[in-house]
């Protein structure tokens, strides 16, 4: 696994967990190893836990560890994608070939074309030459030596800005609720003091 670079994960991992992907093997497995166990500290169940609460956290937790299963499968598939290149005896059964055959052409095709061979010989070697050059960049799709190489940054930048969104969010709901919560209850204790205030208004007049 090749060590990324600290200054990506600046404000969202302190210097302690940095320093740990980095130490470790495997950085994608030692990631998940640290989700882990900070969903079962945060979904923890206990003797003392009430029975809905307890069923409730065992769901979700169940739940976040499929996702979780889900994600390192996938990068399990990209390092396959990674580490596996095309064979060795394929590739030079391939580019042998396909040289004697691109040398052949103008013998083939001179008494027929004439001068025209020369361009047309010159556009079909392009062609096979360019598909053959596209297949070699797509052996190594991730790799940022390459410049038709996917741009798995600007995708993590993209996954990034849509979780702090969904955060966002739902910290403004959470708020917003407990706002409308602290307004209800100003307005049930100022309908209350006038109850009383009545209540006292009318003894007094009384």
């Amino acid at each position: 696994i090749t060590i990324f670079v600290p200054e990506t994960l600046a404000g969202i991992l302190d210097e302690r967990q940095i320093e740990g992907l980095q130490s470790s093997t495997h950085p994608p497995l030692h990631a998940a190893d640290l989700i882990r166990h900070h969903m079962n500290q945060l979904l923890s169940v206990s003797g003392d836990t009430p029975f809905g609460i307890a069923q409730a956290r065992t769901q979700q937790l169940v739940s976040f560890e499929q996702q979780l299963n889900n994600m390192m499968n996938q990068e399990g598939a990209m390092e396959r994608i990674k580490a596996t290149p095309l064979p060795l005896a394929y590739v030079t059964h391939l580019r042998t070939w396909l040289l004697l055959f691109l040398l052949s052409l103008p013998y083939v095709w001179q008494p027929s074309l004439g001068y025209a061979t020369i361009p047309v010989a010159f556009l079909t070697a392009f062609a096979m030459l360019g598909l053959e050059g596209a297949a070699q960049e797509m052996e190594a799709p991730f790799s940022k030596d390459r410049t038709n190489h996917l741009n798995m940054d600007a995708y993590c930048l993209t996954l990034m800005s849509n979780i702090q969104q969904q955060v966002q969010e739902n910290a403004d709901r959470s708020m917003g609720i407990s706002r409308t919560s602290l307004q209800r209850t100003k307005s049930v204790a100022d309908v209350e003091t006038a109850s009383l205030r009545l209540i006292q208004e009318e003894e007094n007049s009384g």
